[in-house]
Parts: structure tokens; sequence; C-alpha cells
């Protein structure tokens, strides 16, 4: 799966998820539940896994309201094919402002350009690259 069809999916399970606020609480000691305003999910950790659960929790908590809607708003600008044709473009754009310059100094404003779609050529090539996925389903990072 390619993190394009990913970012969709992500975008799917984005607005399904509960939209209220998770919490993260210690009720005995050496383990901490995460649980929504609602109580309608429970999961319990150990003191050893601290990290993960502060983690769930703030990420989810703060995502929908800041992160999510802007990341998945920029990753679904790329299409499939758009690596290619910035790789072609970069090329291209960059023989010619070597041409226009006369083989010599490529003018500031043409690299500015050509380092651009370089930075728009990195961005798209993740995007279309396959995943794999583990045992469980789930794609590996």
């Amino acid at each position: 799966m390619s993190l394009i069809e990913e970012t969709k999916k992500l975008r799917e399970l984005e607005q399904k998820a509960t939209p209220v606020k998770w919490i993260l609480s210690n009720p005995l000691k050496g383990e901490y539940q995460i649980y929504s305003e609602f109580g309608d999910l429970n999961i319990e950790f150990e003191d050893s896994d601290i990290d993960d659960p502060r983690y769930i929790v703030v990420s989810r908590n703060l995502a929908p309201a800041m992160l999510a809607p802007a990341m998945l708003e920029v990753l679904g600008c790329f299409r499939e094919g758009d690596a290619k044709l910035l790789d072609r473009l970069v090329y291209e754009e960059t023989d010619m402002a070597k041409f226009r310059a006369g083989f010599g100094k490529i003018s500031d404003r043409e690299q500015d350009m050509i380092d651009m779609l370089k930075r728009l050529q990195k961005a798209a090539s993740p995007m279309e690259q396959e995943r794999e996925k583990d045992d469980l389903g789930y794609t590996r990072i």
C-alpha cells in the first residue's frame, strides 16, 4: 500500500474516530488506563509502558485539531505519477537553465525553482512507494 492510499485510509479513520477528549489515568499504582470522556474505550498499560499511552492520548487529542487535517490536506495533494513527473521536470529545467546561462552559472532564481522542484519530488516519491505489511496486516514504517 502506498502512502497515497494510506493517507486516504487515515483521513477516513480520523473522520470516523470518536470526537471526544481522551484521558490517561492512574487509578492503581503501576497501571494506567486510557479512556474517552464517554468511557467507551478502556485500555490498560503497565507502568513500564507509560510513554506509549501518553503518546496515544496526546496525539489523539491534538491531531484532529492541529496536525491531522493540515497533514492530510498536504499529503492528499500528491497523485500517482507525481514523483516521476517532478523528476523529469527537475532534469528538463536544469538542462534549460544551463542552456539559458550559456552553460555558465545558473541564475539564483532558476536555482531556487529547481531546488523547489527537487523538494516536491522528494516529498512525492515516498508517497508512491509500496509498503510492506507485517503478519497482522499493519504497514511497516
